[in-house]
């Protein structure tokens, strides 16, 4: 690993510190200390007794409806629009040179036409965490990075990618809400198979996610069952981070 971070200097490296379980978390960008503490991030700081407040409600209830897979184009746009922010950070995203669109859109209805309503539900999701202006950017990063990995790793075992994606997303998305996972699914209308995998790391798309988390952390001891090579997950995870780094200065 070594070896390869000093060859990938002008990416982000992002490694686990398993010394630690606190303390605040760091990032080593062009360094050939390729550590990083991510603990802190990871975990909700959950207070008993506690509930969400109104505001994180909302966002819960926008995710919500946004995992909807039956929703149509039209009901798909009412809901973006209802949020102005989303509204704007999304058509700026959609045109931005990232995504390369051969032209430029002007409404939500025109950049869900162009990019199909399953990943205009993505991007907007993300962005909704996005928001989360008390909490770091390298949750969103971490975040980012998983999404990208799961939905790589499942198209390499031919397994529907949207789903991968999600999981991905959301595996950390107790420490975003501060709250445990079980409660947030039971206010989100995933598949049972999203569940599974985000609840108890089991099924398909739970041994992807934890194959990742576990390269992620450089726990090789836990890959054993996987049928994703190391060599194959050390290039997704590089892409990943590439890519991740892309959507977020096109966030900017």
């Amino acid at each position: 690993i070594q070896g390869v971070a000093q060859s990938r200097r002008g990416y982000s490296i992002y490694r686990w510190d398993r010394r630690t379980n606190h303390g605040p978390g760091r990032r080593v960008s062009n360094s050939s200390d390729t550590r990083f503490d991510n603990n802190s991030f990871c975990k909700p700081e959950i207070i008993k007794g506690t509930r969400l407040s109104n505001n994180r409600m909302s966002l819960v209830l926008l995710l919500a409806k946004l995992q909807q897979e039956d929703i149509t184009i039209p009901e798909l746009e009412e809901l973006i629009k209802t949020d102005l922010a989303l509204s704007v950070k999304l058509l700026r995203y959609v045109n931005s040179a990232f995504v390369g669109l051969p032209k430029s859109v002007d409404t939500i209805s025109q950049a869900i036409c162009m990019v199909g309503t399953d990943r205009m539900r993505q991007w907007a999701s993300v962005m909704v965490l996005a928001n989360f202006e008390t909490k770091p950017v390298e949750l969103m990063r971490i975040a980012l990075v998983r999404a990208r990995m799961c939905e790589e790793v499942c198209r390499e075992k031919s397994i529907p990618s949207g789903p991968g994606f999600t999981v991905g997303l959301f595996s950390v998305l107790d420490a975003f809400f501060d709250c445990e996972m079980s409660q947030l699914m039971e206010q989100l209308p995933l598949s049972g198979a999203i569940q599974l995998a985000l609840l108890e790391r089991k099924g398909e798309l739970g041994e992807v996610l934890e194959n990742v988390v576990a390269y992620e952390q450089t726990r090789w001891e836990a890959m054993d069952g996987s049928h994703t090579s190391l060599s194959q997950l050390r290039n997704i995870y590089w892409q990943s981070i590439a890519w991740t780094d892309q959507v977020l200065k096109s966030f900017r």
